[in-house]
């Protein structure tokens, strides 16, 4: 089926501290739910938000704010996809987690991403900003939620607790763990790399299991974007780089995959 991308560009940090990012991903999860018949998508049958690492991060915000907002009384999300997350300030670990959160200092000097680049990415936020850590925040009634975690990942005892909490928290979750593999290694060629992308499609067709395949998909990172579609590769993840931020729609766009 055609896929159909909205892509607005976001505010970058250090230009544009935080939340300015997170904000500009929340206008674009109102628009593409005011806008839904425009991308030929129903999201009564699927409206997912996603994203990985410090999109995750926005993700897991994301996911949060329209239980307390009115806009989305008709419009709910049925789901969220949190791959590799950030959930919690490296300055701002609640003393009752401490002893969960152990894996910044068990994989400081991991590759591709290590602690002093996690410290150095927290930077510019405030650590008493409640949106800089979605891990401590009010987790009931929140949409389903798929994560996926990297062993040897500075991030990792973050996603699996973050996972616990909402499980915790009555949240139906779906977790895949990757042993010995670093933070972002889906990107290199590797049999984990495979299966992540196997475990991916995975996870989205269960979120969407019970729903047809004309949801609409956010995905935040430092793109935005809008997808309708069960069945996706990785391949599309680098369709779109930035794009302005009117509605583009693309027939037939590489990276979807009928069901068999």
């Amino acid at each position: 089926s055609p896929v159909y991308d909205s892509s607005p560009s976001l505010r970058l940090a250090p230009e544009h501290p935080f939340p300015t990012g997170l904000n500009d991903c929340y206008a674009a999860l109102k628009w593409t739910a005011a806008n839904a018949a425009e991308l030929s998508g129903a999201p009564a049958k699927g409206f997912l938000i996603g994203g990985a690492s410090a999109g995750a991060h926005y993700a897991a915000i994301l996911g949060q704010r329209p239980r307390d907002d009115l806009f989305f009384t008709s419009t709910e999300l049925t789901g969220q996809i949190l791959q590799i997350p950030a959930v919690v300030h490296t300055a701002a670990y609640p003393e009752r987690f401490k002893a969960d959160l152990l894996s910044m200092e068990q994989s400081k000097d991991a590759p591709i991403l290590n602690k002093a680049d996690g410290e150095f990415f927290w930077s510019e936020s405030a650590p008493s900003d409640p949106e800089a850590s979605p891990l401590i925040l009010l987790h009931e009634g929140l949409s389903p939620a798929y994560i996926q975690v990297a062993g040897f990942d500075p991030l990792r005892n973050e996603g699996l607790l973050y996972e616990r909490l909402l499980r915790e928290s009555g949240v139906k979750t779906k977790l895949d763990v990757y042993p010995g593999v670093p933070h972002g290694f889906h990107g290199l060629p590797l049999a984990a790399s495979k299966k992540w992308e196997a475990d991916f499609r995975a996870g989205l067709g269960w979120l969407l299991s019970d729903r047809s395949a004309d949801g609409v998909w956010i995905q935040t990172s430092d793109r935005c974007w809008a997808v309708r579609g069960q069945y996706l590769y990785s391949s599309i993840h680098a369709c779109i780089d930035n794009a302005p931020t009117n509605l583009m729609k693309c027939n037939g766009l590489p990276g979807t995959q009928e069901p068999s």
